[in-house]
């Protein structure tokens, strides 16, 4: 199957603001980065794989308890840091969520959102 045949059979996803968590893991997903501050980072143990590889551009992290404590470092000293969602697609599978993000830090202003509009063949 080629990456157009695949995106064929992912199916767009538009949950209501009121999506509750069991409605699925992608509304899961959402509702926990729209609500995510540094009270409730314990909520990425309910979305992520306890063998979650998580990859950024600084680092790869590997597990569960790992990528809370890098949560728990990254908002430290944040003021505030939104994730507004703008997109999302998904089948039982795979999903992919397009948001932008807001962060406030006594030292930075950073705006940031992820667009991908194409998949490589």
């Amino acid at each position: 199957m080629d990456a157009e045949q695949s995106l064929d059979r992912v199916q767009s996803v538009d949950y209501p603001k009121n999506a509750k968590v069991q409605d699925s893991p992608l509304a899961a997903f959402i509702e926990l980065y729209e609500h995510l501050n540094k009270d409730n980072l314990v909520g990425i143990k309910d979305v992520y794989h306890p063998d979650i590889v998580f990859e950024d551009p600084a680092h790869q992290i590997v597990g569960l308890s790992s990528l809370l404590g890098y949560f728990e470092a990254l908002y430290e000293n944040v003021e505030a840091c939104t994730f507004s969602i703008t997109d999302s697609i998904g089948d039982d599978k795979q999903a992919f969520v397009r948001w932008s993000m807001l962060l406030s830090h006594p030292k930075l202003e950073v705006e940031s959102h992820e667009r991908f509009t194409d998949v490589p063949s």
